[in-house]
This record gives structure tokens, C-alpha cells and sequence, in this order.
């Protein structure tokens, strides 16, 4: 039995930097999906190939095993990592450079936890989320090895026949998203949970101290997601900021309130809109205008860059609008893409981003969350050969291919 699964990326819509001050962040999933084929084999080795990074290795089902003893009970059951374990599985990584070494520790940890090592298996993972972005490209990741893992090793896969969309019940997407937060944590130390939990189940949530919720009547909108290909550095933005509210608190804490009101409003829009639907012009026009706000007020608190506003430019030259997402300082810019708005003006400013130097990506937030497709060996055989040797236009080429599935 094989599996194709993918899962979305997520963004933050509003709230950034304030939520550390204990104000409310919306995040939504983001439709640029992670792609990873699972495949069983009758090879006694298991096969991992992250072709984004250029990375292939595989081990033998005997390593595996001889590490099983170590696994201790409550490993199983909760998300706290065996510190223990994981320097075990250090020697087995076969590479000196991150972000590979985390991602391969969160693979060999999740399979050494997942896997009942009956026979072996491959897989291969293509992402079309920029790495580093801000854009949860880990934890999509993490979400397709919780869920390929739990298909192939679990009661999960019984019963599939080929070519069928696998239905994700919500105690399994709770059980995916326990075993993402877990890879999360091998990558990242003390993650906070969002990315993992809007990469499993989708949607759009709100995040205040820790806590997640779901938004009632959250609807999924159009937007242009711009990479300005500038390197952020999360660590440094949010210093900036702190170095600001420790300076100025009774200045920046009226815009983070601000930022506050601009999450409430943002759900009361949607709860509004639940109850009594309004006109797509309206709600579009209404989110316009919290999008214009939020970011002036990122940009006042110090984390816009010359590119971004690059971008915000000509983008409004355009008639669009525009925020950074994340923490800033370079990154992805998100741009609303309202439903009546005409195509060729679209492309029009596309091509000035393009012409620009900036990556642009067609796209959607709120989009469902981790989905599986059950694949014959041949398919999952010809994904492999595909995510080697993609073409001029990798992208382009390998969504074709996967829509033909």
C-alpha cells in the first residue's frame, strides 16, 4: 500500500510581534502544500529523499531495531522528547548542516516511534513553501510524516483502495497532530503548537497566551503571496521590538491595544458574517482596511524593509493591498486578491514583482488541512522518479503530475 500526502503551509494575518505582549494573533492555513509519497517495500531499509534540499539517505531496518529497548513507555504517549534517545539517533543523520540535520532527527525519531520496522519503506517530500519563510514549512513537513507514518503503520490504513481520497477523521487528525508537534519540537526546542495544529486541521484560528481557537464562518480568500527573498531573522525582529517597548512602553503599548482591536474585529467580521451574511465587496473591503492598519503598525514598531514596502508599492500601483506576514524584516508580503478583481490586472502586477526580483505565488488561506491519497506502488514509483528529475519548471510540473493521481 502507498500514500500521497500533503499538507498546507500557514500565515499569520494579524497579530504579529503583539502576541508576545499577550494579544491575540489570527493564523490561517496557507493552500502552498507539502507533498510526501509513502511506499512499502521488501527491502529491509528505509529510504528518506527531501529533494528540495538536495538530500537522500537510508538505513537499515536492523539499525532501527537495535535502538528499540531505549524507547521508553511514556515516549509513546506524550509529546516530551527522550533527550536521551534523540543523541542516540544523532550518528544516524549523515550530514553536518541545518536545516537537514533537524529534519532528518524528526524523521528518524517519528519512524524509531511509528514504525512496527515489518518491512521497509521509502519516502520522498517536495514542498512548494519557501524555506524559512515564515510560512510553516516545518510543520507541514512534520504533518506529512505523522500522517504517512500513522498510514502505513497503523489501523489508519485499512481498507483503502487506490486512487481514493483518505478520510481524515477529527481523533485522527488529534493523534497527527500530537506526532507533528512532537517533530516540531525535535526542530525547534519549545514550538508554541500553532503551525502543527493549523497544518493538520485547517481553517483559521485565533492564538492568545498559548490558546488556540477555531474562528465561526471563517471563509477562504484569494491572495498573492510575494517572497522578497530577503533572509528574516525572527530573533533579531522580535529584540527590536523589545529594545522599542522597553524604551517607549506607554507608546508602543496603545499600537499593540490597536493590534488587539484589529484581531477582535477581524473575528466579529466572521461572526457577523455567520449570522448575517455580508456582500463579498463589503467583508473584502472591511479586511482592506485591517490589513492597511496592522501593517503601519508593524512598520512603526520598527520590522517593515525597503523591499517589502517595494512590494506594498507596487502592489497598491495595482489597486491591491498589502501587509507583511510574520515576524518581518524581510520575508513573504501578503497581498488580498478581491473576488471581482480582473485577471489581466492581476498578471499585470505580477509581471512588475517579477520584473522587481520578487517570487510570487498565487494562492489561498483557510484551505483544508492534511489530506492523503491511497496510490498504487507504480504511482508512488513514478512520484520518486518525478520529484529526481524535475523539469525547467519543477513547480508547474510536478502539481500537473500530482493532479493526475
Amino acid at each position: 500500500m502507498s500514500f500521497l500526502v500533503g499538507a498546507p503551509g500557514k500565515i499569520i494575518l494579524f497579530g504579529e510581534h503583539a502576541v508576545v505582549y499577550g494579544k491575540t494573533a489570527i493564523a490561517a492555513s496557507l493552500g502552498l502544500l507539502t507533498y510526501a509519497c509513502f511506499l512499502k517495500t521488501d527491502e529491509n531499509k528505509i529510504i528518506l529523499h527531501l529533494t528540495d534540499l538536495n538530500y537522500k539517505s537510508e538505513w537499515s531496518i536492523a539499525e532501527f531495531k537495535s535502538l528499540l529497548p531505549l524507547i521508553k513507555p511514556e515516549s509513546r504517549k506524550t509529546t516530551n522528547i527522550d533527550k536521551a534517545l534523540v543523541e542516540k539517533l544523532k550518528p544516524l543523520i549523515h550530514h553536518e548542516k541545518d536545516p537537514i540535520q533537524r529534519a532528518v532527527l524528526a524523521f528518524l525519531y517519528l519512524t524509531l516511534l511509528l514504525s512496527d520496522f515489518s518491512q521497509g519503506f521509502q519516502v520522498s517530500v517536495k514542498s512548494y513553501l519557501p524555506v524559512g519563510s515564515g510560512l510553516g514549512s516545518s510543520a507541514s513537513y512534520s504533518v506529512c510524516l505523522a500522517t504517512g507514518l500513522r498510514l502505513l503503520f497503523s489501523e489508519f490504513n485499512s481498507q483503502r483502495k487506490f486512487n481514493e481520497d483518505v478520510a481524515v477523521k477529527a481523533e485522527e487528525r488529534e493523534l497527527i497532530n500530537h506526532w507533528a508537534f512532537v517533530a516540531e519540537k525535535i526542530m525547534h526546542g519549545n514550538p508554541s503548537g500553532i503551525d502543527n495544529t493549523l497544518c493538520t486541521f485547517g481553517g483559521a484560528k485565533s492564538y492568545l497566551k498559548g490558546q488556540t481557537k477555531s474562528i465561526p464562518g471563517f471563509i477562504s480568500f484569494r491572495f498573492l503571496l510575494t517572497n522578497t527573498k530577503v533572509p528574516k531573522d525572527t530573533r533579531m525582529q522580535v529584540d527590536k521590538v523589545r529594545q522599542l517597548w522597553n524604551s517607549y512602553p506607554s507608546v508602543v503599548n496603545p499600537l499593540f491595544e490597536s493590534v488587539q482591536a484589529i484581531s477582535d474585529t477581524c473575528i466579529g467580521l466572521f461572526e457577523g458574517h455567520s449570522k448575517d451574511p455580508l456582500e463579498p465587496a463589503v467583508l473584502q473591503k472591511n479586511f482592506e482596511t485591517l490589513i492597511e492598519i496592522n501593517h503601519n503598525i508593524l512598520s512603526a514598531v520598527g520590522v517593515s524593509h525597503p523591499k517589502i514596502e517595494e512590494v506594498r508599492r507596487i502592489a497598491m500601483d495595482h489597486g491591491l493591498h498589502s501587509k507583511l506576514t510574520g515576524a518581518g524584516g524581510g520575508g513573504c508580503v501578503l497581498t488580498l486578491i478581491p473576488s471581482d478583481f480582473e485577471q489581466q490586472k492581476l498578471d499585470h502586477a505580477v509581471e512588475a514583482l517579477h520584473a522587481a526580483g520578487f517570487e510570487c505565488y498565487d494562492t489561498s488561506i483557510g484551505s483544508p488541512g492534511v489530506q492523503a491519497l491511497c496510490i498504487s506502488a507504480k504511482s508512488a514509483k513514478a512520484f520518486f522518479d518525478r520529484a529526481d528529475n524535475l523539469g525547467d519548471n519543477p513547480d508547474a510540473d510536478l502539481k500537473e503530475f500530482v493532479s493526475k493521481l
